[in-house]
């Protein structure tokens, strides 16, 4: 938090994409999610793209258009479907 009130949003982006972990309980939700095609999630680095995706509330160009919007940074929520193909 101390970080985004200072604004240094990339400190915020590296620490979310590089030290944040993924809650492990996810994985289990995920292969129940998927039908336990446990492969599709073994595929690629989907922890390191999903903190990606949680990172992107923090770009300059989301938290400037927020602040244009006045939109305050609790208000946004991120989701990620996650699907076989």
């Amino acid at each position: 938090q101390e970080v985004l009130e200072e604004g240094d949003l990339n400190e915020a982006r590296n620490f979310l994409e590089e030290e944040l972990a993924v809650p492990s309980s996810l994985r289990g939700a995920l292969d129940a999610a998927l039908g336990g095609d446990a492969k599709a999630l073994d595929a690629g680095d989907w922890q390191r793209a999903l903190k990606k995706v949680w990172a992107s509330k923090w770009t300059d160009r989301a938290v400037a258009s927020r602040k244009q919007m006045k939109v305050p940074d609790k208000a946004l929520y991120l989701a990620v479907l996650v699907q076989p193909v």
